[in-house]
């Protein structure tokens, strides 16, 4: 028993050590350049060895984005139910949300990156589940949350709760890759633009748009 708990011991710390390793490249090279033999290298491990633990970059790259997630999607489901208004929880939701993106700047570019290069995602791999898992119970509370808030009358009652939750993603990502480019967006823009506060008045913008007008339902 406890040599298989050893052994058990022992494949997760190479795995970690893998992960961090296929941070650091993908950071540094983004996913398309980067390969397996990068990853490899730099987790000091031979080729073989690295596929005894991940099928291919997409099984790397899904696993090493569950990590990422899987720090913040408790923070996610508490606020959804502990704030005491559903305006409120998505309010607090968006905030932290920034505030991780903020602390992974170069992890969230080439999530973005990924993403928006077109190329179909092997949904085969592995990690898949868990990764998938994790994206359904953050999606879950902001579902969550629109629907206290329609019960509590903070949020309009005719929003369909998981296509408005899909909708904030979208424009939260927007505004999030602009925010943490922001310098070479002052270096395009013929305005100035105040970034100090760019962030909480995007907030301010969608929560007051979520919010039932007033004299209305």
């Amino acid at each position: 028993m406890k040599i298989a708990s050893r052994r058990d011991r022992e494949r997760r710390a190479r795995r970690s050590s893998i992960l961090n390793a296929a941070d650091a490249v993908f950071n540094s090279k983004g996913f398309d350049q980067a390969t397996m033999d990068d990853i490899a290298a730099e987790a000091e491990l031979s080729k073989g060895t690295l596929y005894l633990y991940f099928k291919s970059k997409d099984d790397l790259f899904t696993a090493l984005s569950s990590r990422m997630m899987h720090e913040v999607v408790v923070d996610y489901e508490a606020l959804a139910e502990g704030r005491p208004t559903g305006i409120e929880a998505i309010r607090a939701m968006l905030v932290r949300h920034a505030e991780f993106i903020t602390e992974h700047p170069q992890h969230f570019r080439v999530v973005i990156g990924r993403l928006a290069s077109g190329n179909m995602f092997d949904t085969d791999v592995p990690s898949f589940a868990e990764h998938q898992a994790l994206i359904r119970r953050i999606m879950g509370s902001f579902v969550t949350a629109i629907e206290r808030g329609r019960r509590d009358g903070t949020i309009r009652r005719g929003l369909d709760p998981v296509q408005t939750s899909t909708q904030l993603w979208g424009a939260f990502i927007g505004t999030m890759i602009i925010r943490i480019n922001s310098d070479e967006v002052v270096r395009r823009m013929p305005e100035h633009v105040n970034f100090d506060n760019f962030v909480d008045g995007f907030i301010d913008i969608v929560c007051g748009g979520l919010q039932p007008a007033i004299g209305g339902p």
